[in-house]
């Protein structure tokens, strides 16, 4: 592997003390460390506000005390910054070609050519937003997806990103971790991503390193129960991360051709039907009608579900809307139980017993709740798309702890999604295919 660059012996203040890394080609590389302020200064020093005491930056095997702008450009290094660096008063397209404007006798004719060149790449990158916007218009995620993107467009083969100064969005996680991955996959691109908390882009990564006092301390190639409880013990602690493998009880299933716009239902039927042997060898579940979310024994919860409730009607009849006959008489749920269950549901989720409708509720108590009314009609398997995208990264372990209680009461819990990054922190057994067809245990 090729070297693209080295921190060798560098020492800045009290933040960093004799600190090395080493980040080659084609490489995600993660460290985490307890420390803001020590990984605070690694990012200053690729943004060029910050400069260290002592030690060398090796590029291509030339030395440097310091990082310059002009040498990090020449070397295609370049500081991600998730939207905050992108100029407003452009659109998505002429921000991915500024810096590599053509130029000629035809210049009009081949900006306007490389501008539809960019907006093509965008979409290429699942860039769902208008690439002929004004960049002031953009949602952050969208902006997001944008600073990542450009670094390709410009064929940098290293981009430097800092988690911490990120704040996240749960169910919008998944696809930068995603897009990081496909760059450097399809565009060869580098990452070096520096966190001072847990994050799930540790899974996607090639090497992981963790520092502490200033210091590398220890470098893996893969993230090893063993791994978790040395991080653990030094105090990063995140409980999705340390999940035990016995208390991992959630099978996933996974496509990559997955698209949010795809319907759930269309599509595991075509699973089962292209891969009859193996769906009834390793899942061996029934499948409700296209759009019914529940037969006899197994129902699909889309990612969308917490907005499907009917909001219009109260969370009584919310959670009585699939209980068909079982708490019926003569037809009609009987006001008392319903009454209860509504009672319940408010105190296990610190709703007040004031709101009535759904639409007094959080996202994670819509998300549960259009869970817990198929619950009560007993099913034996339940199907999840992208659970934990639904609801904001603060909520994911509340909702995870939902899930387990669930799976403890021996409903068996199915996590699809289009990628398996997030399926390591819950499922003992994680099933793929691709595009319906070669359906493998991972």
């Amino acid at each position: 592997m090729k070297q693209i660059i080295r921190l060798k012996n560098i020492s800045s203040e009290e933040m960093l003390d004799g600190y090395n890394l080493t980040v080659y080609e084609k490489q995600i590389v993660y460290v985490q460390s307890l420390s803001y302020r020590s990984l605070h200064r690694i990012s200053e020093f690729f943004a060029c506000t910050a400069k260290a005491d002592s030690g060398t930056f090796v590029i291509d095997g030339r030395e440097y005390e310091q990082l310059e702008a002009q040498l990090l450009v020449k070397n295609g290094i370049c500081p991600i910054l998730f939207g905050q660096e992108l100029a407003d008063h452009f659109s998505a397209a002429e921000l991915l070609i500024m810096g590599s404007r053509p130029k000629g006798m035809f210049h009009l004719r081949r900006r306007a050519s490389a501008i539809q060149e960019a907006a093509e790449y965008l979409k290429s990158y699942g860039f769902d937003g208008d690439p002929f916007t004004l960049c002031r218009n953009l949602s952050i995620q969208q902006r997001k997806k944008l600073s990542l993107i450009r670094a390709g467009f410009l064929h940098m083969r290293l981009a430097v990103a800092e988690l911490t100064s990120l704040t996240d969005e749960g169910y919008h996680q998944q696809e930068i971790i995603s897009l990081i991955s496909r760059l450097r996959d399809e565009e060869g691109m580098s990452f070096l991503i520096l966190s001072s908390r847990f994050s799930p882009m540790i899974h996607a990564a090639d090497r992981l390193q963790f520092m502490q006092y200033g210091m590398a301390v220890k470098e893996w190639d893969t993230l090893s129960e063993r791994v978790m409880e040395i991080m653990r013990v030094n105090g990063i602690n995140h409980d999705a991360a340390f999940t035990a493998q016995s208390e991992k009880t959630f099978t996933g299933l996974y496509d990559p051709e997955w698209t949010d716009d795809r319907n759930i239902w269309q599509y595991l039927h075509q699973v089962k039907k292209e891969n009859p042997e193996m769906w009834r060898k390793c899942l061996d579940i029934s499948l409700p009608a296209e759009w019914e979310s529940t037969d006899s024994s197994t129902v699909i919860i889309p990612r969308t579900s917490y907005a499907l409730l009917p909001e219009n009607l109260s969370i009584e009849e919310n959670l009585c809307i699939a209980m068909g006959r079982r708490l019926t008489s003569y037809g009609v749920i009987q006001k008392h139980i319903e009454t209860k269950l509504g009672n319940d549901f408010r105190a296990e989720y610190g709703i007040d017993q004031s709101v009535k409708e759904v639409s007094g509720l959080s996202r994670l108590q819509k998300k549960i709740l259009s869970i817990e009314r198929f619950v009560l009609s007993r099913p034996q398997t339940i199907i999840l798309e992208d659970p934990y995208r639904s609801v904001h990264i603060e909520e994911n372990d509340r909702l995870r702890s939902y899930l387990r209680k669930l799976a403890d009461q021996g409903i068996r819990i199915i996590y699809f999604s289009r990628s398996p990054v997030f399926m390591r922190e819950d499922c003992h057994t994680i099933f793929g295919t691709t595009d319906c067809k070669n359906f493998h245990l991972l």
